[in-house]
C-alpha cells in the first residue's frame, strides 16, 4: 500500500462521517481537503472543516528478500479541524461532530492495509470567529517495495 491509497482510505472514513453530521449541523459541513484552492472563504456562521494528513514516520522494517523486496511501516496523522460559529450551542455541537468522525475510525475492523491508533479530540482556545476543535488520528501501513 502506497501513503496514496492510506490516504484515500482515510479519507474516505472521514467523508463518510463527515457527512453524517449533516443533521447535526442541519447542513452539509463544508470540508476543505488537501489541494483545495478555491480561494473560497467559509462562512462564519456555519461549521466547516479542514482535513489535512501528514507522515510521521516512515521506515525500513525488514531486510530485502531473494528477490529484493523490503517492508516498510509508515506511521502517519489524520487531522480534521473543525471550525465552529461562535453562536449559542455551536460548541457543543462541534464537539458531538468531532465525535462521530472519530467513531468511524473506532469501528473500522482491524485489517491487513490501514489500521487506527490514538484518536483524540482537542478544544482549542476560541477566537474572535470560532470555536476550533482538532480531531487527529494515528494510522499505520506497510509497503512492499
Amino acid at each position: 500500500m502506497t501513503y496514496v491509497q492510506a490516504q484515500d482510505e482515510v479519507f474516505t472514513i472521514a467523508k463518510a462521517g463527515i457527512d453524517s453530521c449533516a443533521t447535526l449541523a442541519g447542513y452539509q459541513i463544508d470540508t476543505r481537503w488537501p489541494a483545495d484552492n478555491s480561494g473560497i472563504k467559509p462562512d462564519p456562521l456555519r461549521f466547516w472543516i479542514r482535513v489535512s494528513s501528514q507522515v510521521v514516520t516512515d521506515e525500513q522494517k525488514t531486510l530485502a528478500n531473494f528477490n529484493g523486496i523490503k517492508n516498510y511501516e509508515a506511521i502517519a496523522l489524520m487531522y480534521a479541524q473543525i471550525f465552529c460559529p461562535r453562536i449559542a450551542g455551536a460548541k457543543d455541537t462541534g464537539l458531538q461532530i468531532a465525535q462521530v468522525i472519530r467513531q468511524g475510525f473506532r469501528n473500522r475492523p482491524i485489517d491487513d492495509t490501514v489500521w487506527f491508533r490514538r484518536q483524540k479530540i482537542v478544544e482549542l482556545p476560541e477566537t474572535e470567529k470560532e470555536y476550533p476543535i482538532n480531531l487527529s488520528v494515528e494510522f499505520h501501513y506497510y509497503e512492499t517495495v
